[in-house]
């Protein structure tokens, strides 16, 4: 049986505060960088002065406080093996 695929929105209020559903897990978080597993992919915030003010596991809604310079997705269906990435 497939897993479905939730929905994933990100919505940024003058790069102070950032809120996200879809969220599935929280992978690290600094202040300068919070790296979530998203229905989308890996998502990674970076910033200064980021704080998780709030992570709700049941729904996926995700709120982080402080300044976003850069929200970036990463594939994490196509893993790919050390050696295939030293000899691409």
């Amino acid at each position: 049986m497939q897993e479905q695929r939730k929905n994933h929105t990100v919505f940024i209020d003058n790069r102070e505060k950032i809120s996200a559903d879809g969220v599935l897990n929280i992978e690290y978080f600094t202040p300068e960088a919070v790296a979530a597993k998203t229905s989308s992919g890996r998502m990674i915030i970076k910033g200064k002065n980021l704080v998780v003010d709030t992570m709700e596991s049941q729904s996926g809604n995700l709120l982080i406080k402080g300044t976003v310079s850069e929200v970036i997705y990463e594939n994490t269906g196509e893993s790919k093996s050390l050696i295939k990435k030293l000899f691409k």
